[in-house]
């Protein structure tokens, strides 16, 4: 893939994820929109809403999104973020692991459904303040939908989306899945790029005709944990006799927040290292185990965006950075994207 050498600076994107059940969480592990920094990301997505089998937005959570019979209106206080930032675009994520395939299968193989679900969905953005839509049917194919007609539909879809979209100046974004067996099942991945004006990706695509000028490469502010089966035997590879324990604002085994680890490591003294074949850390302590990112491993994705000329980074999910600083600087995985991804000339 040849570049092209010029010397303008180009502004990449960091794609900021927020997970809105973070209100819910206890203590330091809450996170509402008054906690988010409008000015470390270039763009941010507010997760979820889903889809009726009629084409049309559902609200998944009326309390927390709306204002509506005294609710907290977070859907409003998110995108009256633009007031303090105006350069920055938000956007709101249809559908998640928990929506699975079904609705969306049925929408997608329906003509009539899928204009009527672009028409809904481009008029619930423009009524609620979002600049566009990010769609996360995870995944076509799998979860209950259609593995016989899916793929394709899902290009039928994305093509409609599109038109409707463009037509009121709305952006039109997709989350995907990047393992290749998951992605050969699910994608056809030159026709969904075409009507995308970027896609955020746990990896990267290029070899399968994505564009990298559209290739947010994905950035876990998380980390998958394991209980070891021997306290002994804990380098990568080391036998696990299942998940992590839950941490205390995340509340989800074999999982924990980059704040949960960070305090940890901090705290709790848990033994750091770093694997100089996938580079990134992993620490442990006694029989539990976690692999992650931390400053050092985001700085090199930065560098591996750059150089590959992707249009830059995608978070999941910013709830779960150090965003009060107990461990250092305030957001320290987030601000370490944006130094990394800053000054970048071609």
């Amino acid at each position: 893939m040849a570049l092209i050498i010029s010397t303008f600076a180009i502004e990449r994107n960091i794609v900021c994820y927020y997970g809105t059940w973070a209100t819910y969480r206890n203590g330091a592990g809450r996170f509402a929109v008054e906690h988010i920094d409008p000015f470390l990301c270039t763009h941010l997505i507010y997760a979820f809403v889903g889809i009726h089998q009629n084409g049309t937005i559902s609200i998944l959570d009326p309390w927390l999104d709306l204002e509506d019979n005294w609710g907290l209106g977070t859907m409003r206080k998110f995108n009256d973020l633009k007031l303090v930032n105006p350069r920055l675009k938000t956007l709101v994520a249809v559908g998640g692991w928990n929506e699975g395939s079904q609705k969306f299968s049925t929408v997608a193989q329906s003509p009539a459904l899928r204009l009527r679900f672009a028409k809904d969905a481009a008029k619930f953005c423009e009524r609620m303040g979002f600049d566009g839509l990010d769609v996360d049917w995870e995944y076509p194919g799998q979860r209950d939908g259609d593995p016989s007609v899916d793929r394709e539909n899902f290009v039928e879809l994305l093509s409609d989306l599109k038109q409707e979209f463009s037509n009121r100046g709305l952006l039109l974004t997709a989350a995907v899945a990047a393992a290749e067996n998951s992605a050969a099942i699910s994608y056809n991945i030159s026709g969904i790029s075409t009507h995308l004006d970027f896609i955020n990706l746990m990896a990267y695509w290029l070899r399968q005709g994505a564009p990298a000028e559209k290739l947010n490469l994905g950035v876990a502010f998380y980390g998958r944990s394991f209980t070891l089966r021997n306290v002994g035997d804990n380098g990568i590879g080391a036998p696990a006799g299942g998940p992590g324990h839950a941490g205390p604002y995340t509340y989800e085994t074999g999982f924990l927040g980059y704040n949960e680890i960070c305090e940890k490591l901090q705290f709790e003294k848990w033994n750091h290292c770093w694997d100089n074949e996938q580079q990134v850390p992993y620490a442990y302590r006694a029989n539990q185990w976690v692999g992650y990112d931390d400053s050092e491993s985001v700085t090199l994705k930065a560098n591996f965006i750059k150089r590959y000329g992707l249009a830059g980074s995608m978070v999941w999910s910013i709830e779960t950075d150090d965003f009060h600083g107990k461990c250092g600087e305030k957001f320290a995985l987030l601000s370490t994207l944006n130094k990394g991804l800053e000054h970048d000339e071609h």
